[in-house]
């Protein structure tokens, strides 16, 4: 959860669920990254191998998070990933790596 430039609350697990709902989503972890010196939600994404080509996919998610959640809500910048999410050494996802790691984003 934060408060973008607007003063909304975003709910992050909310636009993870959205795009949980696409089944060719195996992995979603949303986190806030600051990009150009402004905070946004970045959605970190893995597919299932042998479904659809990315361009379908990412246009499945963008339908259903725009049927799915607000406007300012919708995620516009993707991070993929091949085989799974970065995971640190305790075992859970690693938050802080994704929330700096902005490089190779997707922009829709």
């Amino acid at each position: 959860m934060y408060s973008n430039d607007c003063g909304e609350t975003i709910y992050l697990f909310d636009i993870e669920r959205a795009i949980l709902d696409v089944e060719s989503v195996r992995q979603c972890k949303t986190v806030v990254s600051e990009i150009d010196g402004r905070k946004t939600h970045v959605a970190h994404v893995v597919f299932y191998q042998d479904q659809y080509p990315q361009d379908a996919i990412l246009e499945q998610i963008k339908e259903v998070c725009q049927r799915k959640l607000s406007e300012n809500h919708y995620p516009h910048l993707f991070r993929l990933y091949s085989d799974a999410l970065p995971v640190a050494p305790s075992g859970k996802l690693d938050v802080v790596k994704m929330e700096i790691e902005v490089d190779n984003l997707i922009n829709l």
